[in-house]
């Protein structure tokens, strides 16, 4: 069986003797390429290690964390990460290199941490890196951190977070290892009819919201879509007063927050 021992292209060549009289030697050229067996996942779910949880559902002012793993990562020393996401229904609010009850990948070998992230437009930049004279490079699964994200007061009914891009760092590699995972998150977006205020409850708040707009053509108060807010958005008021809408996805907070 032929290995690269290398990222990148390898060539060789396989000799063997045979007893062929004509042919005492035969040699088979080969090559393969050395590819990074690491990948990167996603997974929504609060609880400690990796479910897979690639959907969910949240409502307006939900904080939601997104925890990003890698599996069969090779000596890793550091990494950088970059996500996209609609920012008209979501906005960064932080990154945590560890969750509250699951330690970074790279604190598995006494490493210090020292990690950054910036949100550019609908874009976010992870880096960390591990300081000087810590434990060394880590092979394995493991966390590489939770993006946070706070859900706006909106209504579109539907999100995504994609994570476009890992750059992994090996020990004794120059250049870092790219990685293109193409992996997305889809976020179901959960309205109540009447909550105006999008605190979770139709309740007397919402009410005077509504008192304040009634006889306008407000479309957000026009429960009906007559084009008008009038009884018979009223009654479906009336109907819905009291509903209440749980929180789905929680957020998955740790320690090392930066934000």
């Amino acid at each position: 069986r032929f290995t690269p021992t290398r990222r990148g292209l390898s060539e060789d060549t396989i000799s063997f003797v045979t007893n062929d009289p004509g042919r005492l030697r035969l040699q088979i050229p080969v090559k393969g390429t050395g590819v990074l067996p690491t990948r990167l996942s996603l997974d929504l779910d609060p609880a400690p290690g990796s479910q897979g949880q690639l959907s969910g559902s949240a409502r307006p002012n939900d904080e939601i964390g997104l925890a990003v793993y890698a599996v069969e990562a090779l000596e890793l020393t550091g990494y950088g990460l970059e996500l996209s996401f609609d920012m008209d229904v979501l906005s960064f609010m932080g990154f945590d290199a560890a969750g509250s009850e699951e330690e970074n990948l790279l604190s598995a070998a006494g490493n210090a941490l020292i990690p950054s992230a910036s949100a550019t437009g609908g874009s976010v930049r992870v880096e960390v890196a591990t300081e000087s004279g810590g434990g060394g490079d880590v092979t394995g699964d493991g966390l590489l951190g939770i993006v946070r994200f706070r859900v706006a007061e909106t209504v579109k009914t539907s999100a995504e977070i994609r994570l476009d891009l890992g750059r992994l760092q090996s020990a004794g590699v120059a250049v870092a290892d790219t990685l293109l995972p193409n992996l997305t998150v889809a976020l179901e977006i959960r309205l109540l009819t009447g909550d105006f205020n999008f605190d979770g409850t139709v309740d007397i708040t919402d009410f005077f919201l509504f008192a304040d707009h009634f006889g306008s053509t407000d479309p957000f108060f026009d429960l009906s879509g007559n084009g008008r807010v009038d009884l018979n958005d009223f009654f479906i008021f009336a109907g819905k007063f009291g509903d209440r809408l749980g929180k789905i996805v929680g957020s998955a907070l740790g320690d090392g927050t930066t934000e």
